[in-house]
């Protein structure tokens, strides 16, 4: 399987880093959305082939149609979310669009992880306090200490769990990152969108491969 951290709306860019690697199923981290300028065509591309976990960005997205609940008023927009809702060629009064409904529908169906044989899926780490089925609490609202810890906001970095390797993305940074322990690597974060590249990790191979942002 090809894995992805954060494309962040870079769908060209996402293009080419798939043809550098394998011809196997193709598997996002989430956040797919906002920042770059083709959400859109991520979204489609996703919703016919591959798989994809819930992010904090599509959460915020989700919220957003749904008329703010979770989020305080403008949280999403001023997150990115206006280059989203340009990538569709609406304004701010998408929430009322029929032409929506689809992705509504598609978001909400989206997983908070995948877990596999040898590998667990995550957008964000795993915080090391709790376990996975606490983490899928995401509290009444973002202020709440559940969002802090939850699967799609946590920020600290995962222990070693059950001998399963496990791969996320959310933490920005300007390279990938390993975790390791006497035994060899046991996690590793592939979210580099944030500092002009995009990367993806072939499992079980471990290979990274990477494309800088061409959008």
């Amino acid at each position: 399987m090809n894995i992805f951290g954060d494309l962040s709306g870079y769908y060209k860019t996402f293009l080419k880093l798939l043809e550098k690697m394998p011809d196997e199923e193709p598997i996002s981290l989430g956040d797919l959305n906002d920042r770059g300028p083709r959400t859109k065509e991520l979204f489609d591309f996703f919703k016919n082939k591959g798989k994809v976990i819930l992010g904090n960005h599509e959460h915020m997205m989700l919220d957003f149609l749904h008329g703010e609940k979770y989020y305080e008023e403008g949280f999403w927009y001023d997150t990115w979310g206006k280059e989203t809702l340009l990538s569709f060629q609406v304004n701010d009064d998408v929430r009322d669009l029929q032409a929506m409904e689809e992705y509504r529908i598609w978001l909400e169906s989206l997983p908070f992880f995948l877990e596999y044989d040898d590998i667990l899926l995550t957008h964000a780490p795993l915080n090391p306090s709790i376990n996975l089925q606490e983490a899928l609490n995401l509290g009444d609202d973002y202020l709440s200490h559940e969002c802090d810890l939850s699967i799609v906001w946590n920020r600290v970095y995962p222990n070693k769990r059950r001998e399963k390797f496990m791969a996320f993305g959310h933490n920005t940074g300007a390279e990938v990152r390993w975790f390791k322990d006497d035994e060899g690597p046991y996690g590793v974060c592939l979210d580099t969108s944030g500092y002009g590249v995009v990367t993806g990790m072939h499992w079980p191979s471990m290979k990274i491969y990477q494309q800088e942002i061409i959008d």
